[in-house]
């Protein structure tokens, strides 16, 4: 007899839907209720938000339009919080979370095909105990196109092998969960990007090594407001 496959909890930050409409968030989560389709594992999905800032009932919405998508073993609940941001959100959807797997995924990201399948198969090495997915700017547009040859995230890249990595982005990024529960995500609410590669050097630190499966695509929006 096989043995069960771990439960996997998908948390979605609901505070870059502040900045973003709401159409790409949807987008998002029908592109995760499809692919979840391809994975023969037990999920959850956590809609974690600042009730103070989201309107509950749009999130309750976004969540009753992906309810008939899902299959048999996937469970969604909404996370209301109070006063929380980015990365305090993401701490709180584990807090709440059940399962041996977390994916932390943005709500403004748009999954390419297998994404999925591929970054969770990545822990089928034992050696991986936190993977992150490969984002790239989404160039649809002129303006993309533009940040895509000078932002932060790499361009495009080949498929390749699932390897240590340099890079520090978190809008697409799983983990074991004991180590994620040892090492959570700091909560500076001032810092962005900085705290990407403090808590990478952090983990460094511990002797926790950072991969990256550049198999497991996600578009990024280029920048649209100051936090950027």
């Amino acid at each position: 007899m096989s043995a069960a496959r771990p439960l996997l909890s998908l948390i979605v930050e609901w505070d870059n839907v502040r900045y973003y409409e709401i159409h790409r968030a949807t987008v998002m989560l029908h592109r995760v209720m499809a692919q979840l389709r391809e994975l023969d594992q037990p999920a959850e999905v956590l809609l974690v938000f600042d009730a103070r800032a989201i309107d509950e009932s749009r999130v309750n919405e976004a969540m009753a339009g992906i309810a008939g998508r899902a299959r048999d073993g996937v469970e969604i609940y909404t996370v209301p919080t109070s006063g929380l941001r980015y990365y305090q959100l993401k701490n709180e959807g584990a807090r709440r979370s059940r399962g041996d797997i977390l994916l932390f995924v943005d709500s403004d990201v748009i999954p390419d095909e297998r994404w999925l399948t591929t970054l969770v198969g990545s822990f089928q090495d034992p050696a991986v105990e936190v993977v992150m997915a490969n984002p790239y700017v989404d160039a649809d547009t002129l303006y993309g196109k533009t940040f895509a040859l000078a932002w932060y995230f790499p361009s495009r890249a080949a498929d390749g092998a699932v390897m240590p990595t340099t890079h520090s982005f978190v809008n697409s990024i799983a983990f074991r969960r004991e180590t994620f529960h040892r090492h959570p995500f700091p909560e500076d609410r001032e810092l962005y990007i900085g705290q990407c590669l403090d808590f990478r050097a952090t983990l460094r630190q511990v002797g926790i090594e950072v991969y990256m499966n550049p198999a497991a695509r996600i578009r990024h929006p280029p920048p649209t407001f100051v936090r950027s």
